[in-house]
C-alpha cells in the first residue's frame, strides 16, 4: 500500500472518529427510543336506524329516497330491475322518527334483482351528534329483503371512525311501504 493511500485512510478514521465523538458528546448521533408498539385495535359496536321514505308518485315531496334512473319504458320502483335510487335519510337513536338525530345517511341503492327485493347499496354515514360526531362511516353491500338480516362491509370513515374495518347488519324493524325503518348494527375496529 503506498504512502498516499495510507495518509488518505489515517484521515478518513481520523475524520470518523472526531465526527463520531461529536455525535455523541451532543447525544445527537443515536436516535431516539423507538416508540412503543400501537395499542391493539379498538372494537366497537354502534346501533342506529335509518328513517326512509320510499317515493312512489304520490309523496315525493316528503320522500327521502328517489328514483332517479332505471331502464327506459319500465315504471321505475323498488321491484323494477335496474331502477336507481338516491337517498338522504336521518339516523336516529330509536325507530321513532322524532328521536334524536345523530346525522344523515346519503348513498345510493339500485335494484339489481331480477325479481327485485335485492338492491345493491352503498352509503355513508354522517354524524353530527353522539360519540362519532364529525365522522362518517362508509358501507356496501347487498341488502335481500327476504332475508331477515342483510350484512355490509364497512369500507373506511374519517376522523375518529378513520380506517374502521367490518361490518354492519341491516334489518327492517318497520316495514309499512313507503315508510321503512331499518336498524343498523355497525361492528367495526378502528387502528389506534
Amino acid at each position: 500500500m503506498s504512502s498516499s493511500y495510507r495518509v488518505l485512510a489515517l484521515a478518513l478514521h481520523v475524520i470518523f472518529v472526531l465526527v463520531t465523538c461529536t455525535y455523541v458528546s451532543e447525544a445527537t448521533f443515536f436516535p431516539p427510543a423507538c416508540p412503543p408498539p400501537p395499542p391493539p385495535p379498538q372494537n366497537k359496536t354502534a346501533t342506529f336506524y335509518l328513517q326512509f321514505v320510499i317515493a312512489n308518485g304520490t309523496n315525493n315531496a316528503v320522500a327521502n329516497g328517489i328514483p332517479v334512473a332505471g331502464i327506459q319504458g319500465t315504471n321505475f320502483g323498488l321491484q323494477q330491475f335496474g331502477t336507481v335510487y338516491v337517498f338522504d335519510v336521518n339516523i336516529t337513536t330509536t325507530t321513532s322518527p322524532t328521536s334524536t338525530l345523530l346525522g344523515q345517511s346519503y348513498g345510493t341503492l339500485e335494484v339489481t334483482g331480477l325479481k327485485g327485493f335485492i338492491y345493491l347499496v352503498t352509503s355513508t354515514y354522517v354524524f353530527s351528534s353522539g360519540e362519532f360526531a364529525g365522522s362518517t362511516l362508509t358501507t356496501q353491500g347487498v341488502f335481500d329483503m327476504s332475508q331477515q338480516v342483510s350484512y355490509f362491509a364497512v369500507v373506511g370513515g374519517t376522523n375518529a371512525l378513520t380506517y374502521a374495518t367490518g361490518y354492519v347488519a341491516y334489518q327492517i324493524v318497520v316495514n309499512a311501504p313507503p315508510y321503512f325503518v331499518i336498524q343498523v348494527t355497525a361492528n367495526f375496529k378502528l387502528a389506534a
